[in-house]
């Protein structure tokens, strides 16, 4: 009501004037120079922006998140495995099956990617010594080795079976051409090598796997005495629960001619096989690198458990849960490779013993003497399968899974 009378008093004969425009460009008055005349230098003034200028640079701060310090556990138990989780994972052979699915190059099989070896296709120089030289492709192991040690390549690549057999096809009829190059002169042991090394390195993640946690309750590795490792030789039961496998490694002898130990400094190395030393041909005949035993002794009633359809001779041999005992010396054939794994073994006992005094364990005396086999069992607290597979893929890579 107030804004009507004057509307009405205003002249409407009188011409209309806009508002004036406003600048486009406004110029911000120029700060004031500071004295040029200081009672003293900038550098001695303390937190200076010459000799502090990381106090100076911009940067944005992490939002603070609220982590409280004793945090309550879930009341379901959702993250938690059950009994038989645990038992699937701890298996061996359920966890080969459950890698991703890969195709063999030469039976054109899906299997799983633990039951194949990758070989893959690499750019090097032909020729170093010329200034302009062309760049050759060459098919090599890929993925063998433990990512912490060497990080498999991303490209082209292609899976065959893991068998010695496989690799001598693949090579001697040409089928790695499909991958652009040709193979390297010795690609059957580089990946008899690889497979080897795969194994001390398994070892070495389980040595400093125990060394964090300082130690386990329940012992991963142990030796049996001669009396148990008596009766799993004659019986061929390996009557131990969560046990997953047996591996019989004998120290080494010492060199003949220097009289000293075997040097073990390049026993990690995945460069030439020069590297770790040719392998010394055993006097004695060699035993398989790996032998089944049951879990529990022979009833004769499994074949009670089969339908009544089947005659007596095509009758199928019915699944019996079988353990792995591997013999060190055709598993690991080089001597330096083989000390560095009795090293590792016998480092591993020291930790769980240390661990079993600082528990306060029982500590007495054992009047049976100690054999050369040692126990892997389960644990909940380091992961054995790792180890296993790799000993595992020994055995596919020298033939004698078909058996």
């Amino acid at each position: 009501m107030r804004l009507l009378p004057r509307l009405l008093k205003v002249p409407l004969s009188g011409p209309f004037l806009p508002a004036p425009p406003k600048p486009r460009i406004r110029f911000k008055p120029v700060p004031q120079h500071p004295p040029i005349d200081p009672t003293r230098s900038i550098l001695l003034t303390p937190r200076n922006v010459i000799t502090n200028s990381s106090d100076y640079i911009h940067h944005k701060m992490r939002r603070s998140v609220f982590r409280p310090r004793n945090p309550t556990p879930l009341a379901n138990g959702a993250l938690d495995m059950t009994s038989h989780e645990r038992s699937w994972w701890s298996n061996p052979y359920l966890r080969m099956l459950t890698s991703p699915i890969r195709q063999c190059l030469i039976s054109q099989r899906n299997l799983p990617s633990d039951l194949l070896i990758r070989l893959a296709s690499f750019r090097h120089p032909a020729d170093p010594t010329r200034k302009k030289y062309r760049f050759g492709r060459v098919i090599a192991p890929d993925g063998i080795l433990h990512s912490r040690f060497k990080r498999k390549r991303t490209g082209r690549a292609k899976y065959i079976t893991c068998s010695r057999r496989a690799a001598t096809l693949c090579v001697k009829h040409r089928w790695t051409h499909q991958l652009g190059g040709s193979a390297i002169p010795r690609l059957i042991e580089q990946i008899s090598h690889h497979l080897r090394l795969r194994v001390l390195q398994e070892l070495l993640l389980l040595v400093n796997a125990l060394k964090r946690l300082q130690g386990t309750h329940v012992p991963v590795i142990r030796r049996l005495r001669r009396a148990e490792w008596a009766q799993v030789r004659d019986s061929g039961v390996i009557p131990y629960a969560d046990a997953i496998a047996v591996l019989v490694l004998p120290p080494l002898n010492r060199n003949p001619e220097s009289k000293q130990r075997e040097d073990t400094t390049n026993a990690l190395s995945d460069g030439p096989l020069e590297a770790v030393g040719p392998s010394v041909e055993p006097k004695r005949q060699v035993p398989p690198v790996c032998v089944l035993h049951r879990t529990s002794p022979s009833t004769g009633k499994e074949d009670d458990l089969l339908p009544s359809f089947f005659s007596a001779g095509d009758r199928p041999r019915h699944s019996v849960e079988k353990l792995p005992l591997f013999n060190g010396v055709p598993l690991i054939p080089h001597r330096k490779q083989r000390a560095k794994m009795y090293e590792f073994l016998t480092e591993i006992l020291s930790l769980e013993g240390h661990a079993r005094r600082r528990a306060g364990c029982d500590q007495s005396p054992v009047t049976d003497k100690a054999s050369h086999a040692f126990l892997i069992s389960a644990s909940d607290e380091v992961d054995l399968v790792p180890l296993v597979i790799a000993m595992w893929r020994i055995r596919l890579w020298e033939g004698e899974a078909s058996s």
